[in-house]
């Protein structure tokens, strides 16, 4: 699951984990998101949110989705990383990664293999020049 309010940051982010061999289901808003999270958790191994969104923080986010799935893995992408603040008192929200933007793809896929080191992406045929 990937949010992020921006579109033209939804798209690319998208066009390059699916292009690793991700399977992406993309929400421009939280709303939607939440409701289908809600409706079929076990549709999604990851979630990826930005931090900044109109409706809620990735903060806030994050919170309802691990109260419905509690160790729901979380990356978060944020262009004000130092914004990202969790409350030591507040247990049940655990932020997997951070992630600056603008987003090292490199950083993005490393942080995934970190959390499914199991899942390597498929291989894509080299051009041919």
């Amino acid at each position: 699951m990937l949010i992020d309010d921006d579109e033209s940051i939804l798209a690319l982010i998208k066009r390059r984990l699916s292009g690793y061999g991700y399977q992406v289901t993309e929400f421009s808003n939280c709303s939607d998101a939440l409701i289908a999270f809600a409706e079929a958790p076990d549709n999604f191994d990851l979630v990826i949110s930005d931090f900044n969104m109109p409706e809620m923080t990735g903060i806030e986010f994050t919170e309802a989705v691990q109260a419905i799935v509690v160790d729901q893995p979380v990356i978060i992408i944020t262009a004000t990383p130092e914004q990202v603040i969790i409350d030591p008192d507040q247990d049940q929200v655990v932020i997997s990664h951070v992630i600056s933007k603008p987003i090292a793809f490199s950083e993005l896929q490393t942080a995934i293999l970190d959390l499914f080191p199991q899942t390597q992406p498929q291989a894509k045929p080299k051009p041919k020049l």
